[in-house]
């Protein structure tokens, strides 16, 4: 299946490394404030993150965290069929990122 996907300016395609998900294109962007990736990969219709509840898409997310990152915020767009989430990593020795 082929489709287009439209990533907003300046987001280039990235080498993909050996933890990333199967068959998957990576997509990044680093501003002054942030550094943003894309995934994309195949799933199976009935593992849609779309079938899931907000809560459980929380729940999920902050099971996979690492100690020193906070979940911030989590939207679910159905009319787009995507949900996108912000999350906020301590850097040592200081700031965030």
């Amino acid at each position: 299946m082929n489709e287009n996907l439209d990533l907003f300016k300046g987001y280039k395609k990235l080498k993909s490394m050996p933890e990333d998900p199967e068959n998957s294109v990576v997509y990044g962007k680093i501003t002054d404030n942030a550094e943003c990736m894309v995934f994309v990969f195949p799933i199976p219709q009935d593992n849609s993150i779309l079938s899931l509840s907000e809560e459980k898409i929380i729940q999920d997310i902050n099971e996979n965290i690492s100690d020193n990152e906070v979940l911030i915020e989590v939207e679910k767009d159905t009319s787009k069929s995507c949900f996108y989430t912000v999350i906020k990593t301590q850097l040592k020795p200081d700031g965030v990122a």
